[in-house]
């Protein structure tokens, strides 16, 4: 199994301004990117704890700040106050609000899996600000300083949380500020722009091109079907996968037809599927044909198999 990166869901903007002796004033944004897709994978993001949003968050994502002082901070652009200003923030102050992601319209499963912060303004206060990201299950993915983030840094969350097709997560951000801080930082500022980071997760195929033969032969634009083998073994049912779901070749060709046998004669059931050879646009001097397909349950499958085409003249 291997991942592939997908996306890159923008997460919170951090930061702090002057505030009165004594305290701090704090503001955090959320800027969800309104939806991400990869072929048929889309996702979105949007604050939760029952903050207003607008009524068609759960499509759009949301753009207005996560973490704010007042509620005309917690607008976006167009649309309704916050609810849950934190007003001004002293030393040993925190905060905690939840980042709602969901997966629309995909039939792959992804999963998050790794944070991005790129830190800027005043970085002497990098290490006095504490982020803690827990899952659904009030487990910690992520504890630690800004400061652990140097320059475009990328750190992994401790377990992945899973996103299969129709499903969303809610994440939930703790900030803190050192109770330690005095009086000399105040008037300081930072940014720190928090990236969620997914991928897809992608299992492995072993692919035969033109079953029975060898080299397999492909002429780009002829007209015909190119035979496609998916192998099923000790850990692949074939059966359980979506076969109108496959693609192949450059063009990203749909597959004709389809039927079932044990053709290398291994003892387990094979895919067979046929594409149409022009709309698979194979090009000459191509060495590689690719096929992805997707499972039943949303899992990504990927194989290749080596082709040969005529030379280019």
């Amino acid at each position: 199994m291997r991942l592939k990166r997908l996306l890159v869901s923008s997460g919170l903007w951090v930061a702090t301004t002057a505030g009165v002796v004594g305290g701090f004033a704090f503001a955090a944004w959320s800027v969800p990117t309104p939806a991400f897709s990869f072929y048929e994978a889309s996702v979105i993001s949007w604050r939760g704890n029952g903050d207003s949003v607008p009524p068609n968050a759960a499509s759009v994502g949301w753009a207005g700040p996560m973490f704010y002082t007042t509620p005309s901070e917690g607008a976006a652009q167009s649309g309704p106050e916050g609810l849950y200003p934190t007003g001004r923030w002293a030393p040993g102050d925190a905060v905690t609000r939840v980042l709602t992601v969901r997966n629309i319209d995909c039939d792959d499963t992804f999963q998050l899996d790794q944070l991005q912060i790129q830190v800027s303004g005043d970085v002497m206060l990098a290490p006095k600000l504490t982020l803690t990201v827990r899952n659904e299950e009030d487990q910690v993915l992520y504890d630690g300083f800004l400061s652990d983030f140097d320059g475009n840094a990328v750190l992994p969350l401790s377990q992945p949380v899973p996103l299969p097709r129709g499903r969303r997560a809610d994440l939930t951000f703790s900030v803190s500020f050192d109770r330690s801080v005095g009086n000399s930082y105040q008037g300081r500022s930072l940014q720190a722009d928090i990236h969620i980071l997914a991928s897809q997760v992608i299992h492995p195929l072993t692919i035969d091109v033109h079953p029975n033969s060898w080299p397999n032969p492909i002429n780009p634009g002829a007209r015909g079907n190119i035979p496609v083998a998916v192998n099923g073994s000790a850990t692949l049912n074939v059966r359980d996968l979506d076969w109108e779901t496959a693609r192949f070749g450059p063009g990203r060709a749909r597959p004709l037809r389809k039927s079932y046998e044990d053709w290398n004669g291994d003892g387990y059931q094979d895919l067979m599927l046929k594409f149409d050879n022009r709309a698979s646009r194979f090009t000459c001097g191509m060495t590689q044909a690719m096929l992805t397909i997707s499972g039943e349950d949303g899992e990504h499958y990927e194989g290749s198999d080596a082709i040969v085409t005529p030379p280019c003249r």
